[in-house]
């Protein structure tokens, strides 16, 4: 039981020194990027990089310096010291920077690929309620293998409302392993929709159709600003020589 204990405990520690409010975004973000990581234990490892890193790329400068000829002098150290410094500060940045980038784009990308599945998946709830099924039952029906960690999230929602917790409750925890506020609007009408008894296929058939046209309008904006950057760098690079 005791195997993780080590490692874990410094890097729990480290991660302890950041602010509250870092803690718990840095929780939320990789909650939403599908990780089951402790949000301490992955500012530690951070941390214990961002220290690590600039502290052996020094000392192999220094090394380096030796072994070339240059002696490691009080007077050397006094010129280079601030320089270090600075070099060190600035990897110590840009590797937190990294770092917390990575995980920005590994939510967006989770974010990303759950809403291309949603209509096809909000199509199939449909179809399972006007079969007769009952609005959870079809909800969950609807998650096939194919729609990857959507269809995981939901049968995990399905197993918490089989045991303990409520139904409404447990189907709203869907919403927080993604970032995404198109599934937080679906399940929100989804939950309201049980509750209230509403004609909750013809919402569903409306709710599809406009994240289908919210995704055809987010295509073709790619596609005109990929053509004005392309035509704006014929411009700078070709023509304003001339």
């Amino acid at each position: 039981t005791d195997q993780k204990p080590t490692k874990f405990r410094i890097s729990r520690r480290l991660g302890s020194i950041y602010p509250k409010s870092m803690i718990k975004s840095v929780s939320n973000q990789l909650r939403h990027s599908g990780s089951n990581e402790d949000s301490r234990v992955w500012l530690g490892s951070t941390l214990k990089v961002a220290l690590l890193v600039p502290f052996f790329l020094i000392l192999a400068y220094l090394v380096y310096s030796s072994i070339s000829g240059s002696s490691i002098s009080l007077a050397f150290l006094r010129i280079r010291l601030p320089y270090m410094a600075i070099a060190f500060a600035l990897l110590f940045i840009l590797i937190h920077v990294f770092k917390f980038f990575r995980l920005y784009l590994k939510v967006l990308d989770r974010s990303n690929q759950v809403e291309k599945i949603l209509p096809d998946f909000l199509s199939l709830t449909v179809s399972n309620l006007r079969a007769g099924m009952a609005p959870f039952a079809a909800f969950v029906s609807a998650a096939r293998p194919e729609f990857g960690e959507f269809s995981t999230e939901i049968h995990l929602a399905a197993a918490k409302a089989a045991g303990t917790d409520s139904l409404i409750d447990s189907f709203s925890e869907i919403k927080t392993s993604f970032n995404s506020p198109i599934l937080n609007r679906i399940v929100n009408m989804f939950a309201k929709g049980m509750k209230s008894g509403a004609h909750l296929s013809k919402l569903l058939t409306s709710s599809a159709e406009e994240i289908r046209h919210i995704q055809d309008l987010r295509a073709e904006l790619a596609t005109s600003t990929r053509t004005y950057t392309i035509f704006l760098g014929f411009i700078v690079i070709i023509v304003m020589p001339f």
